[in-house]
């Protein structure tokens, strides 16, 4: 993996405010967890992010971003996996 960088002399955009979130709870949940062996909350609720998804798509000009995202969700071969016969 390399050497680790020093993230201070990092210049990060609006756009990455999802990277940051993300450090920050993944900082928190690792002291959090040596301090007093706290799990973070998705370490026994997981369906927190089984409909998490990533990438990329091109909406038709004048469709709403969501309403499009809510078409390639609906297609998704993915859309159940992490379902348990006890969730509904």
């Amino acid at each position: 993996m390399g050497a680790i960088l020093d993230r201070t002399i990092e210049h990060l955009a609006p756009s990455d405010i999802m990277i940051t979130q993300v450090r920050r709870l993944l900082i928190r949940s690792a002291l959090a967890y040596d301090k007093d062996k706290t799990l973070p909350p998705s370490a026994e609720h997981p369906e927190y992010y089984d409909r998490v998804r990533g990438g990329h798509f091109v909406a038709d000009e004048g469709t709403p971003w969501l309403d499009a995202y809510r078409k390639i969700l609906a297609k998704s071969p993915w859309e159940n996996v992490g379902e348990s016969e006890t969730r509904s």
